[in-house]
């Protein structure tokens, strides 16, 4: 059965109730039990509008019952809290024992029927934020029911206060060092008039009306007078524009007179002139009693800020439209997130897809190059832990078709009032190409290196052979005519015999000298073609002892390039000698075989064999035969293993013969 709310008479009640009771009953009751239904209703009305208009205020407010719980709480309360805290104690709320220390003190006093107010400092949100704290007993005079607390949030008015005492320190510490200055010599306005006409900063004062009491030389010339007299007594609207003029009276007053101090950048319209961009930090001037009496103002010129400013906007967006256009991908690492962007760049140059790789530091690392992924790993994080705002390291990654690209890595670390990386962006650029020419760079510098080692190593050999051979047989040949000159005359038959020992030397100098030449380049070539001077090459070995030489010779040219009939021959002659000096073969074959425009030679051994790789410093045939072969633009193969023998193989085009002239 429901009862109706309104207000009805007695007889109204018992009719609407008398179908549902019993007719001897006593009506009385039941017009009571409707009374006690509409005081209920009213009370739920009652809860429901005191809650709606309690979360309209615009700070904290709670209550808490007898019993130390929470009976009370609006928006605002529970938005700080995180929380519905309605029937828990302040010590399960409550985030840090700082704060609830507080608060139940505060809770004892109130409930000691003490109103509590005052300033506090509570870490409720997360953030330490500061109060206006009131606690006061909920008392009808007799009955005590619990406490009401009120939270104002005070903080930006804590924080104006705070930056204002600072700069009202500062700026009085400034006047007390400049008055202390000032005072030994003069402590009248005029001394302060000449150090405000030494300042580089305008300086001004006006009433409230904004009418100009005093302006030094600098603020003079911005307003764009001659003379600081001529500003005396006009409004400083009259160098404003004109939403300055409502901007000055709905905020910079109030704000003066609420905080003492008001900074903001504005533009000043001078006299003569451009309109100007200022810092104006304007502060409030106290007579001897602290009321308000004048308003100060320091205005500085910004104009080169600002222009540095849009120039520094200017290059920003010339960066991002450079890197845009330039070839390189983008990555952008949001740390506290974990979230790694590549940009479409970035994916192309790699060749994957919009989903073919996810957005995490982990799926990045997955693309590192075995040999690298640990110490760049190790890099990573040495890096973000440090100091450094820059990085450029060179790495390789994998490419979707299983390849690893040469890249370099510019980066560029954000960090936040702590000092910890929070993000990390940068670029990478494709320098595999770079790095394969700077590899067969490198290998091209080793080998000519090796070459010019071998050159100086046969010049040296030569010079010796020279100064041990050539060189002694000629001196010797020039002490003995000598003799001959001085015993020419006393005794000829010693003369005689100094001559002839002269001729002999001479001869075996000629002997020496002919071979010499013979090493540098055999004139057998020259006379008869590299086939012929190989077979004189294993003629000439065989008498020196050694192994057993057989040379086989199958060609249909007649005469090569000089420069290529050359390199044969020193090709055969190095291989030649490394058999007989070092493979302890007992037979050794050598055979030159022309295939079409190729010509393949061929120095075989049966002896101990060696390993091509691992050849000492020093000994140059080996390095000699590849850098020819490579010159020629032909093919070295060296089959050889542990008393297994060696085979030297070479394959080189028959170049046309050129012309001399």
């Amino acid at each position: 059965m429901r009862l109706c709310s309104k207000e009805i008479c007695c007889d109204t009640a018992k009719a609407c109730l008398a179908p549902h009771f019993d007719k001897s009953a006593d009506f009385s009751c039941y017009f009571e039990l409707l009374r006690q239904k509409q005081a209920e209703e009213e009370l739920v009305k009652s809860k429901a509008m005191l809650q709606a208009a309690i979360d309209c205020l615009p700070f904290t407010f709670f209550a808490i019952g007898l019993d130390g719980r929470y009976t009370l709480q609006n928006a605002v309360s529970k938005a700080l809290q995180q929380a519905d805290v309605i029937g828990k104690l302040p010590e399960e709320v409550c985030p840090n024992e700082h704060d609830l220390a507080i608060w139940l003190d505060n809770n004892r006093r109130a409930f000691a029927r003490e109103k509590v107010e005052g300033e506090v400092a509570f870490s409720l949100g997360g953030e330490e934020r500061f109060y206006y704290n009131v606690i006061a007993p909920i008392s009808d005079g007799t009955e005590f029911y619990g406490i009401l607390g009120v939270n104002i949030d005070i903080t930006e008015r804590k924080r104006a206060e705070e930056a204002l005492q600072k700069a009202h320190n500062e700026l009085e510490q400034r006047v007390e060092e400049r008055t202390a200055e000032l005072s030994k010599a003069n402590e009248d306005l005029g001394i302060f008039r000449k150090f405000a006409e030494a300042s580089g900063e305008g300086l001004g004062m006006s009433d409230f009306d904004g009418r100009i009491i005093y302006v030094n030389q600098r603020l003079a010339r911005l307003f764009g007078e001659e003379k600081p007299e001529d500003l005396i007594g006009k409004n400083v609207s009259l160098y404003s524009p004109e939403e300055y003029k409502q901007r000055r009276k709905d905020e910079v007053i109030p704000a003066l007179l609420r905080d003492g101090y008001w900074y903001a950048e504005h533009t000043i319209l001078p006299l003569h002139g451009n309109p100007t961009p200022v810092s104006q930090s304007t502060f409030l001037i106290q007579d001897g009693k602290g009321n308000p009496f004048r308003l100060g103002a320091v205005i500085s010129d910004i104009t080169e800020r600002k222009q540095a400013e849009a120039e520094l906007r200017q290059s920003e967006e010339r960066y991002e439209l450079a890197v845009r256009g330039a070839g390189v991908g983008i990555w952008d690492w949001d740390i506290r997130t974990g979230k790694l962007y590549f940009s479409p760049r970035w994916k192309a140059i790699f060749g994957y897809g919009e989903n073919d790789i996810g957005d995490s530091v982990e799926d990045w690392a997955r693309l590192l190059h075995p040999d690298e992924k640990d110490w760049m790993l190790k890099f990573l994080e040495d890096f973000l832990a440090g100091t450094c705002p820059t990085v450029a390291v060179e790495y390789r990654l994998r490419h979707k078709d299983g390849s690893y690209r040469w890249i370099v890595a510019h980066g560029l670390v954000v960090r936040d009032e702590q000092g910890k990386a929070c993000r990390f962006v940068g670029s990478h650029g494709d320098i595999t190409d770079r790095k394969r020419a700077e590899d067969a760079l490198e290998r091209e510098r080793q080998s000519l290196w090796r070459m010019l080692q071998a050159s100086d190593h046969e010049r040296q050999t030569i010079s010796y052979e020279i100064h041990d051979g050539l060189a002694q047989y000629l001196a010797a040949a020039t002490m003995q005519f000598q003799a001959h000159d001085s015993l020419r005359e006393n005794s000829p038959k010693e003369a005689k015999k100094a001559y002839e020992t002269a001729m002999e030397l001479v001869r075996q100098a000629h002997s020496e000298s002919r071979r010499l030449i013979s090493e540098v380049r055999p004139p057998v070539i020259d006379e008869d073609g590299v086939e012929m001077a190989v077979s004189h090459l294993v003629h000439d070995q065989r008498r020196c002892g050694g192994p057993k030489i057989e040379c086989h010779s199958d060609v249909q040219f007649g005469r090569l390039p000089a420069i290529l009939e050359n390199a044969i021959y020193r090709i055969v002659q190095e291989a030649l000698t490394n058999a007989c000096k070092h493979s302890k073969s007992k037979k050794v074959t050598v055979s030159m075989t022309q295939e079409g425009q190729d010509v393949r030679l061929e120095v075989r051994d049966w002896g101990i064999g060696f390993d091509p790789e691992s050849v000492e410093e020093g000994h140059f045939g080996l390095e000699s035969i590849r850098q020819r072969v490579r010159l020629l633009g032909g093919r070295l193969t060296i089959e050889t293993a542990p008393d297994s023998g060696t085979l030297v193989q070479v394959i080189v085009p028959i170049l046309e013969k050129q012309n001399d002239g």
